[in-house]
């Protein structure tokens, strides 16, 4: 499944909009936020 597939499903299941990215293709300071702000679905 790609990334707005993911993303869609998400926001079908939760009902919030849900950002879907690769770590990999973040900066290190933005992928560090990202990772610290992440929850487990």
């Amino acid at each position: 499944m790609r990334v707005a597939g993911i993303s869609e499903e998400l926001f079908d299941l939760l009902g919030t909009r849900v950002d879907v990215v690769a770590a990999s293709l973040l900066r290190d300071a933005v992928s560090a936020a990202a990772l610290a702000d992440a929850v487990p679905v």
